[in-house]
């Protein structure tokens, strides 16, 4: 389990002692907004975006310098829609940095009564669960997991017929919820208790399952928000660009900032600017 990070120099302490460890955040709304108001937690968005991506995190101190190798976390946050919206505006949420999280959203149950207590008695099921996770981990782990030629298939039927046509979610946003598709697969490989190293097609088939739900979770998200408003920046933001490069000049994530107002982050302005690119090749 990975400790809560009091600040970004004790974040990389933290990971250098529990690599590969789990988070589990409540109210991360919060956490994400602090990241842009509390100053001693500025620089831990570079280092969770260097996670993202697998790149060497390292850190000197006065004490001595911590330097961490293929460092990895999963990260399992959980906020009430409500909230979420309330500390993650509409910009912020296309931002980069936000695409690399994985939403799902938990809708309450209809057929729930306030009367109903959420008490469930599962100890009927604790030999069969312990059962299966021992066979879990029986299952030998892989240095490498090659893609198997069925997974590609599915993976390229998945991209196609999943593929966002009427904006509803933007192409950035779809591209790098796809990309967990083989990290899915890997997880449900090992889940099924399958030996070898290939991923095959069932595995990425299960994927895309999961994929599925976050593309569907995530056009309600950004509905909820108001894609209108999101829509009228982007569209500022294709005007802005044209001007620029009428003028022989390639825009730039400064001059969205300097020109449109709700735009306050260089992230923000890259992420916005490959939106505007993604919608005007999907015009054309």
């Amino acid at each position: 389990m990975f400790p809560e990070p009091a600040s970004a120099a004790k974040f990389v302490h933290d990971l250098a002692e529990h690599n590969n460890g789990i988070w589990i955040r409540d109210e991360f709304g919060q956490f994400l907004r602090s990241l842009d108001q509390q100053s001693h937690l500025a620089e831990l968005r570079d280092y969770l975006l260097r996670l993202y991506d697998g790149q060497p995190i390292s850190r000197r101190t006065k004490s001595d310098p911590v330097s961490i190798e293929d460092p990895a976390l999963t990260i399992l946050g959980a906020t009430v829609l409500e909230t979420f919206k309330a500390c993650v505006n509409a910009e912020s949420l296309v931002d980069g940095f936000a695409q690399r999280f994985n939403f799902i959203i938990a809708a309450t149950d209809p057929s729930r009564r306030a009367s109903d207590f959420p008490l469930y008695d599962l100890r009927r099921h604790d030999s069969a669960m312990r059962e299966a996770w021992h066979g879990v981990e029986s299952v030998p782990l892989h240095p490498i997991y090659p893609v198997g030629e069925g997974a590609v298939s599915v993976f390229k039927a998945a991209f196609k017929e999943m593929m966002p046509a009427d904006d509803a979610v933007p192409m950035s946003f779809f591209r790098r919820t796809m990309f967990s598709a083989v990290r899915y697969a890997a997880v449900f490989h090992i889940l099924s208790g399958d030996h070898g190293n290939e991923i095959t097609a069932r595995d990425m088939g299960w994927a895309m399952r999961m994929i599925a739900l976050h593309l569907e979770d995530t056009r309600q998200l950004l509905d909820d928000y108001g894609l209108g408003e999101l829509e009228r920046v982007v569209r500022r933001v294709e005007e802005v660009k044209r001007e620029i490069e009428a003028n022989g000049r390639i825009c730039k994530p400064r001059d969205l900032i300097r020109r449109i107002s709700v735009i306050r982050t260089a992230n923000e302005a890259r992420s916005l600017l490959q939106i505007a690119g993604d919608k005007t090749k999907s015009d054309a």
